[in-house]
């Protein structure tokens, strides 16, 4: 079925390059058929250019950040036992000025 529609395509575009273009002329039969393929094809590309660099600019942002993190990982270092309640209350006063 594929290869038939393929096949029915080509002929198509051979027997339109045969019929619009001269003998005498220079080219691949059927390349002027369009000439709107190359700007088409620039602008393609772009856009493929363009959001693949937004979704690559997407994966690395940098995240926004908390203004609470500072206090919640001292927190959670204090309940580790990483730190001492004095460093807590240092570190906390350091935090918040």
């Amino acid at each position: 079925m594929v290869m038939k529609f393929i096949s029915v395509s080509m002929c198509a575009v051979l027997f339109l390059a045969v019929i619009t273009k001269p003998a005498a002329a220079h080219g691949w039969p059927g390349m002027m058929l369009w000439p709107w393929m190359g700007p088409l094809m620039w602008i393609f590309w772009l856009l493929v250019i363009v959001i693949g660099l937004s979704f690559v600019m997407k994966k690395h942002k940098v995240p926004d950040s908390d203004p609470d993190l500072p206090m919640e990982i001292i927190k959670q270092r204090l309940a580790n036992g990483e730190i001492t309640e004095e460093e807590f209350e240092r570190l906390r006063k350091k935090i918040e000025s």
